[in-house]
């Protein structure tokens, strides 16, 4: 795979550097925004990480609108 398709991870890593950035970072965004990072990982053990953080932003995304 070219380097495009790591793009999303990348330039997400590049403007949250930090963990708790990150981690906060995550916290506001969507599903959806989740789970393009989770696409774009290099490894399956990253990948499993964002998409369970994408689950659990579904979660919320489904409370808010309960």
């Amino acid at each position: 795979m070219g380097e495009a398709f790591y793009k999303a991870i990348t330039e997400f890593r590049r403007k949250y550097v930090t963990k708790e950035e990150q981690e906060k970072a995550l916290r506001e965004m969507s599903a959806d925004q989740i789970m393009q990072l989770s696409r774009s990982c290099g490894s399956f053990q990253e990948a499993c990480y964002y998409a369970r953080l994408a689950q659990e932003a579904a979660i919320r995304e489904r409370g808010m609108c309960a």
